[in-house]
């Protein structure tokens, strides 16, 4: 019996052993595991960072060849700013004389403008005044032509004297008393 706990203490020794081992092996696998996953993103990371600062090297680079750029722009500016052009002085005249040549233009506009204005209010009381004499005139050519009527009709004397006297206070030239009908005396 004493054999025999000693085999069943060997046995859970071993057993014991043989479960930490297992263990310690799963915990050494993951760790294992873990470091090589780790040592996977280093990489990674450094190959990035390498990237970036290629990448920052060239932008670095592209900035100075762009401030170099504008620099000398700037002085070449600088230097056209101070420098007169030739046919400048000429251009300058030029223009104070369209200038003048417009402000010429402008008034002799306006002045058109005016005189087609006059002419117009002008025209326009012309108009209307031949029209006035010309209703004037038909008014007195039916005012004869009812007087030779009536004389045609045989109406008295006195009713012509009448229609007479209407005739000349209303703007008429001429005087039929005494003569033939439908004639004019001066």
């Amino acid at each position: 019996s004493e054999a025999r706990e000693r085999a069943i203490a060997f046995l859970d020794s071993v057993s014991r052993n043989l479960d930490r081992n297992t263990e310690a092996e799963y915990i050494e696998r993951s760790i294992h595991q873990l470091m090589k996953q780790d040592a996977e993103k280093l990489s990674d990371l450094k190959a990035s960072m390498a990237d970036l600062t290629a990448d920052e090297k060239k932008l670095r680079a592209s900035i100075q060849k762009r401030s170099q750029e504008i620099e000398r722009a700037e002085k070449r500016l600088k230097s056209l700013k101070s420098v007169r052009p030739a046919f400048l002085d000429e251009f300058e005249r030029l223009e104070e004389e369209v200038q003048w040549y417009f402000e010429l233009y402008l008034e002799k506009f306006r002045n058109l403008d005016y005189l087609e204005h006059e002419l117009g209010v002008l025209s326009q009381r012309e108009q209307e005044r031949i029209e006035a004499n010309e209703r004037q005139l038909k008014k007195m050519q039916k005012k004869l032509r009812e007087d030779e009527w009536r004389i045609l009709r045989g109406e008295t004397d006195a009713d012509l004297d009448n229609a007479l006297d209407g005739l000349n206070s209303g703007g008429g030239k001429g005087d039929m008393r005494g003569g033939r009908p439908g004639e004019l005396r001066a």
